[in-house]
């Protein structure tokens, strides 16, 4: 069984499918965290250069970097964010330690710093990824850390957050009698720039650093599956969508919860759930998005009910097929250690993963687990 495959049965939604692409598996220098939650980023030089060498810098390019010796200095060339003014370019690329130039070229060129290539959709087909170069990327991860960490994000939205994952999604549907899911259509594609714009407005942005910023983040008028601002961004443009319906469904003895593209609803009733979807389906095409009809599902609790693909019938827990097949490659690797060294991130990868299950954490079974890791090292 392919590593797609077994990622499948691991319980990843199709929200989940190319979040490794959304979020990054690496950066190029961790930021620090300052006392106001603000983040403190070495000059950008040294990102580029601990991620590419120096040979990168291309003659057409002129970099004027900006050294910032101390936070300080930073904050002194930085944009407040408690209160973002109508900032220049001048001054986005002063505070970030770019040339100005380079920002404009992001601007009128856009395509030119991206790449796309297609990955595997668990469903079948393939889904397109659009992912930044190297220099918007380390500039997009700025805006995310920088300027875009104070867009607001409901308690009930559970994707892309620290703390919080397909498992504290699916727990808040466990054991209820009736569980429905749905999906909304092409989710990040649907979202505009100038939605994007109106967005960062709304949360105290300035009108012109409000454009270049969404100008920034945005490809072909969509948000770009691939880049690291994508999914904050996502997040916080349904947060009055998901307030409404946090406040909604518990008036009806109903659970909501939504991780990116994935909404699911849970309660005694399936009428009422019926009843919700159609309100929802409503209040979702204001926003200019839609769902996906032929993948909205009811289940009852006699059935598999599943979210975000972790079966809740009782509790959170991955799919049985999934952790008999894990079973086995650690199993095999016991046995025949030599043949899967090679295997080992792969392996401690669904190790960690078995870990963040409470129930799982002090079980027998991963304790043998951790006794083959050890063996293969």
């Amino acid at each position: 069984m392919s590593g797609e495959q077994l990622r499948e049965l691991a319980g990843v939604s199709l929200a989940e499918d190319g979040s490794r692409y959304t979020q990054e598996l690496w950066r190029p220098i961790k930021p620090a965290v300052t006392s106001a939650g603000r983040f403190y980023w070495p000059p950008l030089s040294q990102q580029l250069l601990s991620l590419a060498g120096p040979e990168i810098s291309s003659p057409d390019i002129f970099f004027d970097y900006y050294s910032f010796p101390t936070l300080q200095a930073l904050r002194a060339a930085s944009i407040n964010t408690a209160e973002i003014n109508d900032t220049s370019i001048h001054d986005l690329a002063l505070a970030i330690g770019i040339s100005p130039r380079l920002i404009t070229s992001f601007l009128h060129a856009p395509e030119n710093h991206y790449r796309s290539f297609e990955i595997g959709k668990r469903g079948g087909g393939t889904r397109t990824i659009k992912a930044p170069r190297l220099f918007l990327k380390v500039l997009q991860y700025w805006i995310l850390d920088y300027m875009l960490f104070s867009l607001k994000v409901h308690p009930s939205c559970h994707s892309y957050q620290r703390g919080k994952s397909i498992i504290t999604n699916a727990s808040q549907h466990v054991s209820k009698p009736f569980v429905a899911n749905l999906d909304i259509k092409d989710f990040f594609g649907s979202i505009s720039t100038s939605q994007v714009n109106n967005l960062f407005k709304e949360n105290g942005f300035g009108k012109k650093i409000s454009r270049v910023l969404a100008r920034l983040v945005t490809l072909e008028d969509a948000l770009p599956q691939g880049a690291p601002t994508s999914p904050i961004i996502s997040n916080s443009f349904l947060y009055e969508f998901d307030e409404g319906f946090s406040r909604l469904a518990p008036f009806y003895g109903i659970n909501y919860t939504r991780y990116a593209d994935d909404i699911t609803l849970s309660g005694d009733r399936k009428d009422i759930i019926i009843n919700l979807i159609n309100d929802l389906t409503k209040h979702l095409n204001q926003y200019g998005l839609s769902i996906n009809k032929a993948k909205t599902r009811i289940a009852s609790k006699s059935g598999q009910q599943r979210v975000t693909g972790l079966v809740v019938n009782v509790r959170a827990t991955p799919p049985r097929k999934f952790r008999r097949i894990v079973r086995a490659i650690f199993h095999n690797a016991y046995c025949r250690p030599n043949e899967y060294k090679s295997r080992i991130p792969e392996i401690t990868g669904y190790l960690s993963y078995l870990k963040s299950f409470p129930y799982l954490a002090d079980s027998k079974s991963l304790k043998e687990y951790v006794r083959t890791i050890s063996k293969l090292r």
